[in-house]
């Protein structure tokens, strides 16, 4: 029976033949050529432990000469021969789940093409002298991944996460077993699975599709039905505590990789984590490369996927990297694991389902492509169409989605770890130790007691306060990161610096520059500066409760990294001297000027906040962010969110933004006794208007007279009272 399916663009006609062959063909006439696919059923994951790695002697020796009724119809070479003179390719390949054999060829030679692959299919020879030549080549092939790092550790990572599952046997299969394969076992596992049932072919290209279905059935006529029935697969028992391997040999380079339990290709969760996939580990842009990679710099390559065939699998995050970065590395890796937890920005999402959606168009690019993108999802959906289907439901991931899988995936209890060192490096590696420092990294942070008032919550983080407000009225954030500072933490020599910092902290990171700053907060509709005074100095941002995640890690980004650097120094130590310069032509601001010079002789509130023409001048990038990091760490900093948010997101995620440091103790500038007789100062300008001020040295923020002294001075001023300094 013919079905035609249009969804695709192209005419794509399934057939199913009495004996059970699917058949599916596309046309697609872009160019003069064809792909013919067999698609055989049964991969590594359907042998028994005695066939380890027979599905894969089968891929070699299909190509090794046919034979009908004792008689050879193509010799050794022949088959290669035919097709590479009709300007073709051939080759196959074995996965856990399948055998696939396919040839590309001009569609002048399609002909040719089916034939050779259609006798190749049915009636292999599976001559003895063959087989031990091609056995010698697969115990080669065996050792030579054993010889690649890479190799080494995918292997030994899937050995740790399956325990019954035959996904944890490599589809190579094992040396011992592969050496004792017979021509006997070839040829029984050839006529149990090669049949009629468990075949699909696949043609796509530039033909009529009825013709080729018909070519299709007549070249597989004297196929057989009755396929051995497939053993149900183990089931893998759940996880229930972290697993980790550690392996020593030669390498010039180290590599990590976890692998964490999940799901099969039709879980209503694969979606979500394809695109969790991407926004990890996919590209320069990507999470893992930008911050472990490219900032700091603790691997050479680094990795994110989720790998999700018939059965449950594994979603993957490793890395290579030099061996001394092995333990940072895997802290990184927590770290940005868990950061997944607290939530991906709406940018990240639309940012990924865009890759993904053209990963599938690149794909389907090539003849070879389209056949095997629809043998596929034939084989593992019985709907060779289905791809579509699921683009729809990546295309339609939420954020929330996204962040619930990371948390369902991320469960350290689940992972399994594998790292591959030198041998000067063994200790770091032996299963105590790596488990230790698996767990270290992996496990969730845990939560503090918090204290709640008024709907207010107050925790410490790494040695800062951390004070949310959830107020729901408006989908608004406010951010304020604060510490003790501002005039009081400056001297002579870095007289101004707060204010200087206050202006360039907005001005570029280690990774963004102010250009990019400036566009995210342009489309965001957002704010982010820094502030000073005499008491304090800090950081604040303002934010729709939409962009709450890339907002989070712009602010955390530049609290950690901001750059200072010598361009945006320079602009702006020109702007402050000509602020400066101009505060000539202000007689009341000379007036407090001169007011705080003369009653402080020593502290540091006789300055300027601008500071002044000689500091200014003299400041460069690193001694400005050498006072930065002095005092804008985690330890003592006040950090306030308030608005449209939930506090337990946001605590988890300054708990992983935040750096354990060292504490420092609060700015104690000299404490100055009080006037002993009256002081006067007088500044002559040619004016309209003379300026006096008058005053004495006042009280603490946390004496109690200080109420009394504001009802005072608002008695004494009323509604036009100046400001007091």
């Amino acid at each position: 029976m013919l079905d035609t399916f249009g969804s695709t663009g192209h005419r794509l006609v399934k057939h199913t033949t009495p004996s059970g062959l699917t058949v599916l063909v596309l046309e697609s006439k872009a160019a003069p050529v064809v792909a013919i696919q067999v698609w055989v059923g049964v991969g590594s994951a359907d042998e028994t432990a005695q066939e380890a790695g027979l599905a894969h002697v089968h891929e070699h020796m299909l190509f090794k000469g046919t034979m009908k009724d004792g008689v050879v119809r193509r010799g050794v070479g022949q088959i290669a021969a035919e097709i590479e003179a009709a300007g073709g390719e051939v080759n196959a390949w074995t996965s856990y789940d399948q055998t696939v054999y396919h040839v590309v060829i001009a569609k002048d030679f399609f002909a040719t093409g089916l034939d050779v692959l259609a006798d190749a299919v049915q009636r292999s020879a599976f001559d003895e002298e063959e087989l031990k030549k091609e056995l010698e080549v697969i115990l080669e092939e065996i050792k030579r991944s054993e010889d690649s790092p890479g190799s080494r550790v995918s292997k030994a990572l899937f050995a740790s996460a399956f325990n019954a599952h035959p996904y944890h046997r490599p589809v190579i299969g094992y040396r011992d077993v592969v050496a004792g394969f017979t021509r006997k076992d070839v040829a029984a596992f050839f006529d149990a699975h090669y049949r009629a049932d468990r075949l699909t072919v696949v043609v796509v290209g530039d033909v009529d599709a009825n013709v080729a279905c018909a070519a299709v059935e007549e070249a597989f006529k004297d196929a057989k039905s009755g396929a051995r029935v497939l053993p149900p697969r183990p089931v893998e028992e759940p996880q229930t505590r972290l697993r980790v391997q550690g392996l020593v040999d030669d390498v010039e380079e180290s590599h990590l990789a976890i692998g964490f339990r999940g799901p099969s290709l039709l879980d209503p969760r694969t979606p979500a984590l394809d695109v969790l996939g991407v926004v990890l580990g996919t590209g320069e842009s990507s999470r893992l490369t930008r911050s472990i990679k490219r900032e700091q710099k603790l691997a050479n390559e680094v990795y994110a996927y989720a790998y999700t065939p018939k059965d449950p699998g594994l979603f993957v995050v490793g890395a290579s990297l030099r061996h001394d970065n092995l333990v940072p590395a895997m802290h990184a890796l927590g770290h940005e694991l868990r950061r997944m937890q607290d939530g991906v920005s709406p940018q990240e999402i639309e940012k990924a389902k865009a890759i993904l959606a053209a990963d599938m168009v690149y794909q389907r690019e090539t003849v070879e492509g389209l056949a095997r993108r629809l043998g596929t999802w034939q084989l593992m959906t019985d709907d060779p169409t289905f791809e579509l289907e699921y683009q729809r439901r990546v295309q339609a991931v939420t954020a929330d989605e996204v962040r619930e899988a990371a948390n369902w995936i991320f469960d350290h209890s689940q992972a399994s770890v594998v790292a591959l060192v030198p041998k000067a490096e063994a200790a770091r590696v032996e299963p105590a130790a790596l488990e230790a420092l698996a767990l270290e990294a992996l496990r969730p942070r845990k939560r503090r007691t918090s204290v709640v008032k008024d709907r207010i919550v107050t925790e410490n983080v790494r040695g800062a306060t951390v004070i949310i407000e959830r107020d729901d009225t408006n989908p608004i954030v406010a951010i304020r990161a604060a510490w003790l500072g501002g005039l009081r933490a400056e001297n002579d020599a870095s007289s101004g610096y707060s204010h200087l910092a206050a202006e360039l902290v907005s001005k570029g990171t280690a990774t963004r520059s102010a250009v990019e700053i400036a566009d995210y907060l342009d489309r965001t509709a957002g704010g982010l500066d820094g502030f000073a005074g005499r008491n304090s100095f800090g950081l604040r941002q303002t934010i729709l409760t939409p962009q709450l995640q890339s907002g989070l890690e712009l602010f955390f980004d530049t609290f950690n990294h901001v750059a200072f650097s010598t361009d945006e120094l320079e602009r702006q130590k020109a702007h402050t001297l000509e602020d400066i310069r101009a505060k000539a032509d202000n007689p009341a601001g000379l007036a407090f000027d001169l007011f705080n010079r003369t009653l402080w002789k020593e502290h540091p509130y006789r300055r300027d906040l601008l500071g002044s023409a000689e500091s200014v001048t003299a400041a460069t990038s690193e001694s400005l962010s050498s006072f930065w990091r002095s005092r804008a760490r985690a330890k003592g900093a006040v950090l306030c969110f308030v608005g449209d948010i939930d506090p337990d997101r946001v605590l988890s995620f300054v708990d992983e933004a935040l750096d354990n440091d060292e504490t420092l103790p609060p700015p104690q500038p000299t404490i100055e006794a009080p006037p002993e007789a009256p002081r006067v100062a007088r500044l002559l300008r040619e004016r309209a208007q003379a300026h006096l001020v008058t005053g004495t040295t006042g009280l603490r923020l946390a004496d109690q007279d200080r109420f009394a002294l504001e009802v005072l001075v608002s008695a004494l001023s009323g509604a036009g009272r100046a400001p007091v300094p």
